[in-house]
């Protein structure tokens, strides 16, 4: 019914022409007038009824059915016509609106299929009438060649009646390649246009002639836990002033101790960016504004001594070489408690490390 938008991320209207809702819970959609499946059926109220109906039945075997069950039941969806439908949600949900984004299956093609038998179903359809395996979007099945791993997507001639604009394609194949190596060869000779990035090519193996790349962000985060009942890391009830605020002292100064920015350009090889919050960059309603944390040893040391500890720190006088054996320089005097010391050696030094590892294999 909806869907993210373009540049933007903001959910707006797909099939549904609009939806309302006054309390986050109950919700009207109206459905496109003119939305077909790609037989030439119209999508009416009953494909959006029979969809959401399907997502609770334990005997369909939805992997997400715990979850669906928390927001929907059989009378969650309460036809108005056929072209609207009001859906009432169980309860609350932040992103409620994600509930409305859900892939619909048409009615008139599986009603008549048990739900424990719809997986079955769709493999012999593939083979034996793969046009049967369709959705209003672009594209529908015209074949599926499971010997030799490819799929054959044919533009969707009803796409245009409700969405405004044709497909981009008038026929799509997606072939399977059991290893990258494969992949890459038959995109240099031009056999493929693209490659899938869970192939996850590296720049340096993409560097052929008449091949062009586009880097785009990608919405993964790698995040560092923090156990919040620690006595040190967490309460912060066993560090030498006992309260709270020493536990975020400690916290702040692991922070400080991680060079997010080396890490992004001698681990990740420049692809990336240094981390702020658990949302990615390019999560809706992402603040630009926010800057990460500076590596700082000096600020770390300061945090540390915020939360009671007597700590000093000597800067290195050597460099590392595949010759000179990594020694840690920080000297810590006081409580001890190996966690933390553990904690800021490991996150201050892991470059060097590995640094020190590639010169050693070189």
């Amino acid at each position: 019914l909806i869907e993210r938008q373009p540049g933007t991320q903001e959910w707006g209207n797909r099939l549904a022409t609009s939806y309302t809702s006054t309390d986050g819970l109950t919700y009207v959609c109206d459905i496109h007038p003119s939305a077909k499946w790609a037989d030439d059926t119209l999508v009416t109220s009953d494909d959006v009824n029979y969809t959401y109906n399907l997502l609770i039945n334990p005997d369909f075997g939805s992997p997400n059915l715990a979850y669906w069950e928390m927001y929907l039941d059989n009378t969650s969806v309460n036809i108005i016509n056929d072209h609207q439908v009001e859906i009432t949600f169980l309860q609350p949900y932040v992103f409620q609106e994600s509930n409305l984004a859900v892939d619909l299956l048409p009615m008139h093609i599986w009603g008549g299929i048990a739900p424990e038998d719809h997986e079955a179903q769709a493999i012999t359809w593939a083979t034996t009438d793969p046009n049967k395996l369709m959705g209003a979007g672009p594209f529908y099945l015209e074949e599926y060649d499971g010997t030799n791993g490819i799929i054959h997507l044919k533009a969707n001639p009803y796409f245009t009646d409700w969405f405004g604009a044709d497909p981009n394609f008038d026929d799509v194949y997606v072939e399977f390649y059991g290893n990258k190596e494969g992949a890459l060869s038959a995109l240099a000779s031009g056999t493929i246009d693209m490659v899938d990035a869970q192939f996850c090519p590296q720049l340096d193996e993409i560097d052929i002639p008449g091949v062009t790349y586009e880097l785009i962000d990608d919405p993964g985060t790698q995040e560092m836990a923090i156990n919040q009942e620690h006595p040190y890391l967490g309460t912060g009830e066993l560090c030498p002033i006992s309260s709270l605020e020493s536990g975020k002292h400690i916290r702040k100064a692991i922070s400080h101790m991680v060079p997010r920015e080396v890490i992004v350009e001698e681990i990740l090889d420049g692809i990336g960016r240094p981390g702020v919050t658990a949302w990615s960059s390019v999560a809706v309603g992402y603040d630009n504004t926010l800057e990460p944390y500076e590596y700082n040893i000096t600020l770390a040391l300061d945090h540390m001594r915020a939360a009671g500890f007597d700590v000093s720190y000597e800067t290195p006088t050597t460099s590392i070489t595949p010759t000179t054996p990594f020694t840690p320089t920080t000297i810590i005097s006081g409580i001890a408690f190996s966690s933390i010391i553990g904690s800021l050696i490991l996150a201050g030094c892991i470059t060097i490390i590995v640094r020190y590892k590639k010169q050693r294999l070189s």
